[in-house]
Order: structure tokens, then C-alpha cells, then sequence
């Protein structure tokens, strides 16, 4: 947000959501990650096998004698946009500059990773390979190249994927999709499952190109190019804030809010979900999703915290993970989701209070295991990340540890009520004559 005038803006507030490594050195991703652009350096001999893999393909069915030139054009053409995707300590420590060697980067990353994507969004047949193939054939697990997609850092930007997603092999995946319903059946399906991961890489890759095909609009969609995202981790962030995060009020109340109000009582925790249905405090899962969407409400006879509703499936915690650690580079007024984890750690530090949840529906959890790791998951999250509560959580903070409780509250209500009462017979006193 621009500084009003008078003000200066703050220097120690990062460039947001730009493609950054990590701010530890401690946490290098493990060597054999997949790198999807520049920031981690050379891949491993096999991540390299299955990228020339992919490559080859694409030329193969092309079936034209300058694809590749075709391919590395369309990337020239946003060459500059697609290194501004990427933090300026970045490109300043790797030497990043327009040139063959960057696109060439771009066009082969770029192409391995919108393949897995499809063919993690159930379109391995329109990819058309052969069974021998052990990447992309039907019913190879993509879905374990997924922590390397998400991981900080990692991402390829959104301008070298429209790019790209505009050239005849893609092109042609997306119409196969659309002649036969595919992509609004699985939509539908992963909004059901509330399947967030496949949700995002289907906004990202295919549904920017449906309503250039079909007119199919989705108010999913990012309708500004301010609040679009610029790579798939920027993506993700934002579906799991949800629309409260671009609500301009609320933007600038965390701007200007004064973060050491917040410090004071850094370690004061949310009472947990047994604590809170003690206090008389009821859950529920909110209508919206998006953590920025956490409300409590207090009322004359009951009090509500209202949470948007998580699904833990086998990759939530490493795109948590990712989540929090590119939350480091951010201010710490924009750290919402670590915020959020410190807020779901303290409403379930024990495997009762997460069954509280879950049988509330705010949490649904797709493996037995899973479930009991998700207490364990969240503390280490938590305790390996910098975190204290941004403005949202800090109100309900306080609200929640301000409520009396139940038996307080009957008191004063009957006490209102004898006040009542007694002035009531006070004012007859004047009107009806005693006999």
C-alpha cells in the first residue's frame, strides 16, 4: 500500500509475495527436490532425466520443425516480467539477466511442471504418452512431485505459465478437457472434497484459459492484475486467506497497526476447544472459508468462535511448512497463515480437543494417521517458524479471553432483571394508592 503523503514508506518491509529462497540456509531443501527455475541451482541427474523426458514430448507432438524456437519466442516476449517475479537479492546472488540461458530455464522447467500439474489434475490421457513412460503414463503418481511445486522458492512465475499455456500441445489438453466436461466435473469434485491444492493448480493453469475458450468465469478468479498472483505459492497463500485478505479496510488496518501492541502479551494462548466449551463458548464451522474469516461473537445469552473449515490430506503439512517459511520474508503484520497455525495449535494441543474440531466439521481429516500426527504437526510448525498473532487473531484474542463465562453472565442477567423488577414497583409505588 502506498505511503500517505507525509510518510515515508517502511525499508524493512519486503517486496510481497515475490519468488524468494529461504531465510534460513539451515532449511536448503533436500538434494533430491525437484528445481523448478533458479533459485536452488542444478537438479539431480534423474529430476533432469524426467525433464528432457517431458521436453521431448512436447517437441514430438508439436509436430513442427521450429517448435522450440516457437516455444523460446513466446517466452521472450515476457522475458522481463518473469524476472521481475523473482525477489531483487535473488536475481542480484544468482546474476539472473534476459538471455537464451534464462529462457531456455523457463521454457523446460516451465513445461515439466505444467505437464505434472495436468496430469495431476487427471488429465494423464490427453497427455497422450505411452505406458512405458514412468513419469506421465496413466495412473503414475504424479501427485509426489507436489511438495517440490509448493516448496518457497521453488515456483515457476505465472507469466512464463500463460505464456506457455498458450502453444498448441497445451492448448490442445485444455479443449480435450472441455469438449468432454472434464474440468467442470472435477472442479466440482475438488470443491466438494475441498481439495485446496488441486482447487489452486486448476485456477492457476486451467481456468484462465476456459474463459478465454468457453466464456466460463469463476469468481475464484483474481479480477485485478494488483491481487493476481505471481507464482503457485502466492496462489495457494491467498486461497487459504481467503477474501477478507484483499479487503482494503483490513489492509490498512494492519499497516498501521502498531505491532508492539501485540508483543505485550505475546505468550498468552487462545483457551483451548475443551477449555472453551467449559466457558461456554460453542464452535461452529463458518459459512466462508479463508482464516481471515475467524470471528467470535459474544451475545446476551451465548458466545460463538466461528472457524472456516481445513482438510489434512498427506500433503498439508508440507505446504503448511512452505507456507510458514515464505512467511519469513513477508512483514510480520502479513504472516497470517503462521498466525493462524499458532491459533489452531493453542485451540487443540491434545488429541481430544482435535476431536472437538473435527466432529464440529472445522476440521476434516482423510487418514487415521494423519490425525494423529495433526497435533504434533502443528506445535512443530509453529515452534520452527517466527510467529505471533496478526491483528485479526489478536481481537479474537482478546475477545474470547475477556468472556466471562457463563456463570458471570447469569449473574449479571439476573441482577438486570431484579434492577428491572424493583424500579418497576418503585415507579407503582407513586400511582397505586396503598390500602
Amino acid at each position: 500500500m502506498p505511503a500517505s503523503s507525509g510518510q515515508q514508506p517502511k525499508s524493512s518491509m519486503p517486496p510481497k509475495h515475490t519468488i524468494s529462497g529461504l531465510k534460513s540456509p539451515d532449511d536448503n531443501p533436500e538434494p533430491g527436490l525437484a528445481r523448478f527455475g533458479p533459485v536452488y541451482g542444478e537438479d539431480t541427474e534423474a529430476n533432469v532425466k524426467a525433464k528432457d523426458s517431458a521436453w521431448k514430448h512436447i517437441l514430438e507432438k508439436s509436430g513442427v520443425d521450429e517448435a522450440e524456437r516457437v516455444y523460446m519466442r513466446s517466452i521472450a516476449d515476457i522475458e522481463q516480467q518473469a524476472l521481475d517475479s523473482y525477489d531483487r537479492a535473488v536475481v542480484e546472488k544468482l546474476k539472473l539477466k534476459r538471455g537464451k540461458e534464462f529462457r531456455r530455464m523457463m521454457v523446460r522447467d516451465g513445461c515439466f511442471f505444467l505437464q505434472l500439474s495436468l496430469h495431476v489434475l487427471g488429465a494423464a490421457e490427453l497427455l497422450d504418452y505411452s505406458e512405458q513412460n514412468p513419469y506421465f503414463r496413466k495412473g503414475s503418481d504424479s501427485s509426489s512431485w507436489i511438495p517440490a511445486m509448493f516448496f518457497v522458492g521453488n515456483q515457476i512465475p505465472c507469466a512464463v505459465i500463460r505464456a506457455l499455456m498458450k502453444q498448441d500441445f497445451f492448448k490442445n489438453v485444455i479443449d480435450g478437457g472441455s469438449k468432454t466436461g472434464m474440468w467442470q466435473r472435477q472442479r466440482q469434485r475438488w470443491t466438494d472434497e475441498k481439495d485446496l491444492t488441486k482447487l489452486v493448480l486448476y485456477q492457476m493453469v486451467v481456468e484462465p484459459e476456459l474463459e478465454k475458450r468457453v466464456g466460463f468465469f469463476s469468481k475464484s478468479r483474481h479480477e485485478s492484475r494488483e491481487s493476481a498472483p505471481s507464482n503457485i505459492l502466492h496462489a495457494l497463500h491467498s486461497s487459504l486467506l481467503g477474501p477478507g485478505d484483499n479487503d482494503p479496510i483490513y489492509s490498512e488496518m494492519k499497516e498501521f497497526h502498531d505491532l508492539e501492541d501485540g508483543r505485550e502479551d505475546s505468550d498468552v494462548k487462545i483457551p483451548s476447544a475443551g477449555e472453551l466449551h467449559k466457558l461456554g463458548i460453542t464452535l461452529r464451522k463458518a459459512k466462508s472459508n479463508g482464516i481471515t474469516n475467524i470471528h467470535f461473537q459474544n451475545r446476551v445469552f451465548w458466545a460463538r468462535l466461528e472457524l472456516p473449515p481445513l482438510t489434512i490430506d498427506s500433503h498439508t503439512k508440507d505446504l503448511l511448512t512452505s507456507l510458514a517459511k515464505h512467511e519469513q520474508n513477508l512483514s510480520e503484520s502479513d504472516r497470517e497463515v503462521t498466525a493462524y497455525l499458532r491459533f489452531m495449535r493453542d485451540l487443540a494441543p491434545t488429541y481430544k480437543d482435535f476431536k472437538i474440531l473435527e466432529k464440529k466439521g472445522i476440521i476434516h481429516v482423510k487418514d487415521e494417521e494423519l490425525k494423529r500426527n495433526m497435533v504434533h504437526m502443528l506445535d512443530n510448525i509453529v515452534t520452527t517458524h517466527k510467529s505471533s498473532f496478526t491483528l485479526n487473531f489478536r481481537q479474537t484474542r482478546r475477545k474470547i479471553t475477556g468472556y466471562g463465562g457463563p456463570p458471570w453472565r447469569l449473574i449479571s442477567i439476573a441482577l438486570a432483571v431484579l434492577t428491572i423488577v424493583q424500579t418497576i414497583f418503585t415507579v407503582l409505588s407513586y400511582f397505586i394508592p396503598r390500602k
